[in-house]
């Protein structure tokens, strides 16, 4: 599915990305571009349900990106590097769908 909309979920969170986590949103959507894997991660306190993208941005960079579904919309929570274990999942999956 194509999303009509990547948003982070507010401006803090724009810049906790490139202060925390050296991302910039033109990478986290790349990931949302790209190979990726979607799993339901859990239900917020606000009744929302979480996902998290395993992706690639166009410099070959895997990133873990925590999300919203709002409609055809993607609201950012968060998103890092991957750690080994969700790169080993994410090469697993990858390679289970050729």
């Amino acid at each position: 599915m194509r999303f009509s909309r990547i948003y982070p979920a507010s401006p803090e969170i724009e810049s906790k990305l490139g202060e925390k986590h050296g991302l910039t949103l033109v990478e986290v959507r790349e990931a949302f571009a790209n190979r990726h894997v979607v799993r339901k991660a859990y239900v917020d306190q606000y009744g929302q349900r979480r996902y998290y993208l395993l992706g690639e941005s166009n410099a070959g960079r895997l990133l873990t990106v925590f999300f919203v579904r709002e409609g055809r919309a993607i609201k950012i929570i968060t998103a890092r590097d991957a750690d080994a274990r969700e790169r080993r999942y994410f090469m697993r999956e990858v390679r289970n769908r050729r």
